[in-house]
């Protein structure tokens, strides 16, 4: 609830055609979450004093709070804005419908190779992968929000 609300307010305090720029920001933090994550889950510091599962959990907590808020953006008002009043459902429900095949890939791959042992590690590479393909996409987003208003002044 607290990253919905944040970036509610973000949203809402600035200005609306920067939406892809607030996505590109949070996928790019989630980008670098990940990242350590993974670097962690591969090879723990030791001696640093502190036990894995509270690093892990923090670095989860952080994960969950650069994802959940603007997909909960994505669900309501960027939605809104790619489909416009007339195809503002669909365009969410086309989100939707990314997220749950992206679940369902995870659960198909999470018993087979490398990932069999633990579904952090799975989560984890696969969480940097979405995460970096978000990027890209929002990266398109912006461009094309600006080449829109380029073209219409």
């Amino acid at each position: 609830m607290p990253a919905c609300l944040f970036f509610g307010w973000i949203v809402d305090k600035y200005d609306r055609r920067k939406n892809g720029e607030i996505l590109a920001a949070s996928m790019t933090l989630l980008l670098v979450i990940m990242a350590l994550l993974c670097a962690w889950l591969y090879r723990p510091v030791p001696g640093l004093g502190v036990p894995d599962y509270v690093v892990v959990a923090v670095l989860l907590l952080a994960a969950g709070f650069a994802l959940i808020g603007p997909y909960s953006l994505l669900a309501g008002v960027f939605a809104g804005d790619l489909g416009g009043p007339a195809a503002a459902a669909t365009a969410c429900s086309l989100i939707d419908f990314a997220g749950y095949c992206g679940s369902i890939v995870l659960m198909l791959v999470g018993d087979r190779g490398p990932f069999a042992d633990g579904y952090l590690l799975l989560f984890a590479v696969f969480g940097a992968g979405a995460a970096a393909a978000s990027l890209g996409l929002s990266c398109v987003l912006v461009c094309a929000k600006r080449r829109a208003r380029q073209q219409y002044m």
